[in-house]
């Protein structure tokens, strides 16, 4: 016997199956449940009323059902049901015609009776309401028929009187049925029969939760830089247009709000609403702060307040160096603890890191800019490298490819079992590591470039500042998986479960770290990369050529600003004005979820993991979206 070709196999194999890197669609086939009912031809309704004297009837008098069985060799009589009435016959319900005798025990009841009142709870189920109906003088009942040999069950609609206690009682019957558990005020549901409203009265309610309240900080001084212009003796003050809010030492500049704990509910179901556990928050001060125990927070120098983050709030004060004029060979670089402001340009192969906001008030060109906090350049970025978020610039390029590699392996795991278990049924015996690996080199290729995109950014980022643990165990994990060879070597169920849990733990702990949003905010790019993990704002001409990624949005202010050439990327949206020209290359525009142009020529759209590359007639007032059930990019005209 020839030995196996298990490469060719395997593709042969997957092409039958067509499978592919898309989506695994799992269906899901629902018997109807409706019951259904056997009818008689259609002139059943015309029966005639003659009958043989031999032959047994059946009648329907007010009500009830008499039968009377035939002579001789007479035929026994017939009953049709029909939906509209629910007809047992010797405690059996029957759908179909049915032959009946005077023995038989035949019961109806009217299906959908009109009931002439209504009673609903909430969506949050914390009330109950009743409501009369116009319908409640209406009601059903069964059609005297007969005698005859063959008769059909029907229904229909009479005026009545109704009884207010006896609806009194079906509604007291409804609410137990729906097993309410509160006071019920049954004086209410009276009232209303005697005098209908017929508008909804809410005759029960249970207990609201008491939420409880997160732990926060309360700040007494004002965060933000803030560029202001004021005339001084009838002239333009433009060198003390940045007014820095300032502490001094000894001022309270906030306090910390201890957690609330909530008070439990209950629904109208008697069910316990718990709440939420409230959320503490942790506050890192640096020494330049001291709390007390009553939570106050003291500046112990003078300088600028900085709150930074989320589920952890670092407080400091800053100090703020100030440069009058251009940072040159001659000034030097500058690192920096606090703020940095400079009035004039920062000029060729020079370099500004700050832990706190950077302000440049000109131009930066064929330089480096990285900033803990936020930047703001009023001229133009040149040849130039600004960063946002210092090193939370890695999570928020890393969270991206990490949900990607999440995705694919996820999809990955499954198909691979899905292709084990045909092998199985054919007798094959091929290993679940050459499964994974020849899946990896054909169908799921992406993985191997995702990987290697992680890894490019991992040890970037490593060059510049220390990285947790959890992502470079990530990386170590991921390494196996990048080539055809090292795949076959470690490959199997467990170690892929195990990476995927791991991808979802790293993407889960940047949920969890990632500080307070950092903004580059700038005229017009050229060449350069800027990248944050919030927002960047352009309020110029906007970019050119330029490598932008943005955590959160991409935001062009001005109706001039061009988006030509370069990569545009943004975890969330993409607020353009005009993007691409005639004559160069299109730009590449990424987002999480939209992208918006207020005039578009071309480009190459991405979202969601969907390209589409879109050049010809001049589109105004786009919107490009990924539609989740066609699994594409789509636009629209607003």
């Amino acid at each position: 016997m020839r030995p196996l070709d298990e490469d060719k196999y395997l593709e042969e194999l997957i092409k039958t199956l067509n499978i592919d890197d898309s989506d695994v669609c799992n269906r899901e086939l629902f018997e109807n449940s409706e019951m259904t009912f056997e009818t008689e031809p259609e002139n059943i309704s015309s029966i005639t009323k003659t009958v043989d004297k031999d032959e047994g009837t059946v009648q329907i008098k007010d009500g009830k059902i008499t039968v009377t069985n035939p002579v001789g060799n007479g035929k026994y009589p017939k009953i049709i049901p029909t939906p509209d009435i629910i007809t047992t016959v010797n405690q059996a319900r029957i759908r179909a015609p049915r032959t009946v005798k005077e023995s038989d025990d035949i019961t109806w009841e009217i299906n959908n009776q009109i009931k002439g009142f209504e009673i609903t709870v909430c969506e949050e189920k914390l009330h109950v309401y009743f409501q009369v109906t116009p319908d409640i003088y209406r009601k059903k009942i069964i059609v005297d028929s007969g005698p005859s040999n063959v008769i059909k069950l029907e229904s229909t609609v009479i005026d009545y009187d109704f009884s207010p206690q006896d609806i009194y009682e079906l509604i007291v019957e409804e609410i137990y049925k729906l097993q309410i558990k509160v006071d019920v005020n049954t004086t209410l549901i009276l009232n209303e029969l005697w005098q209908p409203s017929y508008e909804k009265v809410l005759i029960a309610k249970g207990v609201p939760v008491t939420q409880s309240k997160d732990s926060y900080i309360e700040t007494f001084f004002s965060t933000k830089i803030e560029e202001v212009i004021e005339e001084v003796s009838g002239k333009v003050d433009f060198k003390n247009r940045v007014k820095i809010p300032s502490v001094k030492q000894g001022d309270i500049v906030a306090r910390l709000h201890p957690p609330e704990e909530g008070v439990e509910g209950y629904n109208v179901f008697g069910r316990i609403i718990r709440p939420k556990h409230p959320k503490k928050l942790s506050v890192k001060l640096n020494k330049n702060v001291e709390m007390k125990a009553d939570g106050t927070i003291i500046a112990l120098k003078s300088g600028r307040l900085s709150i930074s983050g989320n589920l952890v709030k670092h407080i400091d004060i800053f100090d703020v160096h100030i440069v009058h004029g251009d940072v040159d060979i001659k000034k030097g670089n500058i690192y920096f603890t606090g703020d940095v402001i400079v009035y004039g340009d920062v000029k060729e192969d020079m370099r500004i890191e700050s832990m706190g906001n950077i302000w440049v008030f000109g131009n930066v060109f064929y330089s480096t800019l990285v900033s803990a906090q936020s930047i703001t350049i009023s001229g133009n970025v040149i040849n130039s490298y600004v960063y946002g978020g210092h090193f939370i610039t890695f999570y928020s390029q890393a969270y991206r490819v990490l949900q990607d590699l999440s995705h694919y392996f996820e999809k990955l795991y499954e198909v691979a079992n899905q292709l084990m278990t045909e092998l199985k049924i054919r007798n094959q015996e091929i290993s679940y590591t050459k499964v994974v690996a020849t899946l990896l080199d054909g169908k799921f290729n992406t993985i191997i470039k995702r990987i290697d995109e992680y890894n490019d950014i991992y040890t970037e980022a490593k060059r510049h500042t220390n990285i947790q643990m959890d992502f470079m165990v990530l990386y170590k994990l991921l390494l196996p998986y990048s080539s055809y060879q090292t795949t076959l070597k470690l490959a199997s169920i467990e170690s892929i479960k195990t990476l995927i849990f791991a991808l979802n733990e790293g993407i889960e702990k940047i949920n969890n770290s990632i500080k307070e949003d950092s903004t580059i905010s700038t005229g017009y790019s050229s060449f350069s990369t800027l990248k944050t993990n919030g927002d960047v704002v352009y309020v110029g001409n906007g970019s050119y050529h330029s490598l932008v990624f943005a955590g959160k949005d991409c935001k062009f202010y001005s109706q001039n600003s061009v988006i030509r050439g370069g990569t545009t990327e943004a975890i969330k949206d993409i607020i353009a004005s005009k993007v691409g020209n005639e004559l160069g290359a299109p730009p590449c525009l990424t987002a999480g979820r939209t992208i918006l142009a207020k005039e578009l020529i071309s480009a190459k759209i991405k979202i969601k993991n969907k390209s589409v590359f879109y050049e010809g007639q001049r589109l105004r007032n786009v919107k490009f979206y990924y539609d989740h059930n066609d699994d594409v990019v789509k636009y629209i005209k607003n």
